[in-house]
């Protein structure tokens, strides 16, 4: 027995039904795999010890909440689509494997370039290693800013 959704669009109204069967096995690891990326994007961050610290980490929330918000829409599209179709021959289960794959190769390089760009918007600044390996703070992006620096090639 199938779900049956009415949506409402300029066209008139549609019927889609959702097959109707337990979770299978790739959804399962699908979500433990989304699951397991949440907790990576997470364990990162270390419990503050003093006011200080818990002002810095607040930084590092709006990175995250951006972070989550990514990878779980992400989640639910594939959610979605395992719903809509019951596909589950060797090709979507590769193409879902490679989705997976992905999502946890990403999951650091996203924290950390929505980490760095909170920072820049909220005026904190990043630090950046040079490749003469001094640290230089920049508190505001731009291509001079950045030229000078080193960081974009003359």
């Amino acid at each position: 027995m199938a779900h049956e959704i009415t949506t409402n669009s300029a066209h008139g109204s549609k019927k889609r039904r959702w097959r109707c069967h337990e979770i299978s096995r790739v959804e399962g690891l699908s979500d433990a795999v989304f699951a397991l990326a949440v907790t990576l994007l997470v364990v990162s961050l270390e419990v503050p010890r003093t006011f200080n610290e818990l002002s810095e980490a607040m930084h590092g929330f709006i990175a995250f909440a951006i972070s989550f918000f990514l990878l779980f829409m992400v989640w639910f599209y594939q959610y979605r689509f395992f719903r809509r179709y019951s596909l589950h021959d060797h090709f979507t289960v590769w193409l879902n494997g490679l989705l997976l794959f992905v999502v946890l190769c990403y999951v650091y390089p996203l924290k950390f370039l929505f980490s760095t760009l909170v920072k820049l918007v909220t005026g904190t600044g990043v630090e950046v290693r040079l490749s003469s390996g001094a640290v230089e703070r920049i508190e505001e992006i731009s291509s001079s800013v950045l030229w000078t620096k080193g960081l974009l090639p003359g």
